[in-house]
Formats: C-alpha cells, structure tokens, sequence
C-alpha cells in the first residue's frame, strides 16, 4: 500500500482550497462513502457538443434522433458548472482540469500553479504546490489511474499529477534553462516518477531519448523501477499483460495524440473504451479503491478544426466508454462523473425539420410534400452544424448532401481565425453512485475536487507514522 508524506503547508492548502473554490458544502456524516471514483473528462464536450452526438447516434441506430440518449445522460444527478480562470472569461484546459485537481481556481495555461507560486513542485522550492485529488488518495492507500486519447503529458492527464508553470513543458526540450536550473522537470519525468499505477494514452515522443531532448529515456526509466512497471506500445501488447496481476502499467499507442475514433487501426490502435476496460481491470483487482481519470482528449481537436464529423464520433466513444465502466463496476461502491473541461463555439441552428441528419444541410418539407434545403439571406443552402470561428470559408461547390456529411467536411465559420477556439458558457456535470447527490445546481468546477475528496472521504488523509 503505498502513502505519501504531506507537509504541514501541504495540509493547510486542503482548507485553502475550500475557501478559493467559494462552494463547497460539508459532506453530511450519513452520506455513503465511495470506494472508488472515476472522473470521465471529454475535453470540449459542451452542451451542444452532447445534443448533436446525441442526435447523430440516436440516427445511426435508424432513429429520427432527437429522442435519444447518450450513456450518461441517463444518470440521475446533473449540475451546470462555471470553468472560468482565474485570470480568463474563456478558458483552457490546464486551468479548468487544475481546478478539478485541486480545488483551486487556477490561472490559463498553468498545470496546479498558484499565482506566485510558480515553481511549485521545483527542486528549489521551499513551498509545496496545491494538494491534489492523486496525492490525497495516495495518502490514503488508493490506487491511481489515467487514460487520454490525448498526449498522457497534454494540458488535463498531466493536471492530475504534475505542476508546471506551463502546460507546454511536456517533454525535456521543452523546458527553460531557468525551470531546469532550479530543478524543475518537464511533465513527462514527473509522471514516470510518480506512484501513478497505470497510465495510458498518447505522446510517446516526450519519453523517448533524443526525441524529447535528452539522452535519458523515461520509457527505461519507469521499467526499472522494478519487474512490476511495464510498458505497451501497442494493442496487442497492451493485450498481452496480465493487467490483473498489480502490475504498474505505462502504456504510449502513439508518438502524438491517438487516432481520432473513426481513423484508428484495431489491431495497432486501442479505442478510448479498450483503454477504460484495461485502466479499470487493473484497478479492480488491487481492491484499494481507487481514482480514475479518463479523457476523451480528441474532441477538443476536431472542434478547433471545425470538423463536427470527429468531434461527434469521439463523442459517441466516450459513452461508450463510460456505459463500459458502469457495467464493470459496482454502483454502490463507485462514484462516475461525466463533464467537460470547457465548451467550444459550435453551434445548432437554422430550422431544420425534426429528423434531418443532424450533419446535413438544413431541409424542412414544403407544403407540397417536397423536402428542400433551407436558404440564408444569398438564397443558398447551409448546414445545421456550424461555428462561430474558426478557419474555414464558405465554399459553395461543396455544400452537397453528400459533401457535407462526410468525414472530412469541415464546417462554415462566420469569424475567420486560423484556429476554432474554445467558449466560455457553463458545461453540464452528470453524476451516479455514492456522493453524486452533491452533483446539483450550479458551481464552479473547482467544486468537483470536493465531490469527489469527499466522497472518498480522503481530505484528511496523510502519513501518521
């Protein structure tokens, strides 16, 4: 069983962190402790994000659509949650999963910093950083997991175990000489030197030597901390270990982000819900209780392409991905959340009539019974799905059925920016299991370091001997 020391100044922050997310309610004594806790991010997954993947796969299954329901849209308890930053009306990821961690409102860009504290977690540095969710449940003896269809070091994975001033000094070449003369290390090293007990996702070349900069390789570096770490590159390896046995696991698929659901290669490439399945077997089988991050990290990135198709699809994934863990778990003993770490400006629109391809152009039926394309102002035909920015101009000679509809369409934007960028409205939280009676109204999403501490019952954790 493994534990962590916590400094008294560590400590002092666990308050801290109530008086800064400004939510937080006592956990009422007869309320029932969860075992185990698993926190499902799908990053970017805003409110209309969840209607269009509703729509699109309720129509996949021969629905008109709009009835339908996604996975977790079936749990009972639901909450609208505020992600500002400390410093920003529209967010990012690093600040919105630091305030998950730690309870903290936390600053744009930064991975568990405090303003002022921005060397936390440094050699040099005298003062320890926020508490997170991970180090209070190592505290108390629980194993710890993550898996993104991001980079395991990209900007929400790494806020459940690293701090960094910033969330690009992922690998080693990343850092600046300053950061590395007073012993800060880049996020990769801090993960492969973690008690993390099994960590999967992408961005494998932030672990390689050479490729991240230095001539010390982290995938080494974690397999000989002993013959329990072990490493998969692949599906098939991933397949291959005995994921029952307590084994510590560290799995990189990619050099980068994993394939997009709808692009990946079965036999090379685990989908998000093989990766739940392999993250939740593992921990089950220590019977510690544990804490689990999931992310489906890739619809942030369609969305920034504008291209809905992806965004959608790896949508569709993360359902599954959770409907996969309820029915692997015990419900009286695990606690599942289901958010986003932040909204994007995509939008449904145009009067389309009730069962239209939600990916399609906007069509309603004429009084003759004829099913037409709606028109804008320029009498030409436009799709329900679009963005308020982003990159992409208008091409009329592709606004087709068949064109729009595809993998690949990217939709119209009405602000030209050579990215899509993310929104600054609320995001839904849905909960299930023991504690999730606390997911109601409306908070900010620092308040899920509470839920979920409490539920736990971990806040008080710490070495006594």
């Amino acid at each position: 069983m493994k534990r962590l020391l916590l400094s008294a100044a560590a400590l002092s922050l666990i308050s801290g962190c109530q008086a800064a997310s400004t939510q937080t309610a006592p956990q009422p004594n007869d309320t029932p402790k969860a075992k185990n806790v698993i926190l499902f991010i799908g990053d970017g997954m805003s409110v209309s994000t969840i209607t269009a993947a509703r729509i699109y796969e309720g129509q996949s299954q021969g629905k008109t659509g709009e009835e339908h329901s996604l996975s977790f849209e079936a749990f009972p308890n639901v909450a609208m949650v505020k992600t500002y930053n400390l410093d920003a009306q529209v967010p990012d990821s690093a600040g919105t999963a630091s305030a998950m961690n730690t309870g903290l409102v936390t600053g744009i860009g930064a991975i568990n910093i405090q303003p002022g504290n921005e060397a936390a977690g440094c050699r040099d540095e005298t003062r320890s950083g926020p508490v997170r969710i991970i180090d209070l449940a190592e505290a108390a003896g629980l194993s710890t997991g993550i898996v993104s269809s991001a980079r395991i070091t990209h900007a929400t994975p790494a806020a459940v175990y690293a701090y960094a001033e910033s969330r690009g000094f992922e690998r080693y070449k990343d850092m600046p000489k300053g950061a590395l003369s007073i012993g800060c290390r880049d996020i990769a090293e801090q993960l492969v030197t973690s008690d993390v007990d099994i960590a999967l996702g992408g961005g494998r070349r932030a672990f390689e030597k050479y490729s991240r900069g230095s001539a010390v390789s982290l995938i080494d570096m974690w397999t000989q901390r002993g013959d329990d770490y072990v490493y998969a590159d692949d599906h098939k390896s991933l397949k291959a270990l005995n994921l029952s046995s307590g084994q510590q696991v560290l799995g990189l698929f990619s050099n980068s982000h994993l394939p997009y659901h709808v692009d990946r290669k079965a036999s090379k490439d685990p989908s998000l819900t093989e990766l739940t399945t392999a993250a939740i077997t593992n921990l089950e089988a220590r019977d510690t209780g544990y804490f689990l991050m999931v992310e489906a990290g890739r619809i942030d990135h369609a969305h920034h392409q504008t291209n809905a198709y992806r965004a959608l699809t790896d949508t569709v994934e993360l359902a599954a991905a959770v409907q996969t863990a309820y029915e692997a778990t015990n419900p009286n003993e695990t606690l599942i959340l289901v958010t986003a770490d932040h909204g994007h400006v995509f939008t449904i629109a145009g009067y389309p009539e009730r069962g239209n391809p939600i990916l399609g152009l906007a069509k309603r039926t004429n009084r003759d019974g004829e099913r037409k394309p709606l028109e804008d102002a320029d009498g030409l035909p436009y799709t329900t799905l679009g963005y308020h920015n982003g990159p992409n101009q208008r091409d009329d000679t592709l606004l087709t059925d068949n064109a729009v509809q595809a993998q690949d369409y990217l939709q119209q934007t009405s602000v030209r920016m050579e990215s899509e960028t993310h929104s600054g409205e609320d995001v839904i939280l849905y909960g299930t299991g023991p504690g999730s009676e606390r997911v109601k109204g409306s908070f900010h999403q620092a308040k899920i370091f509470d839920i979920i501490v409490d539920s736990l019952d971990i806040r008080g954790a710490q070495e006594v001997e």
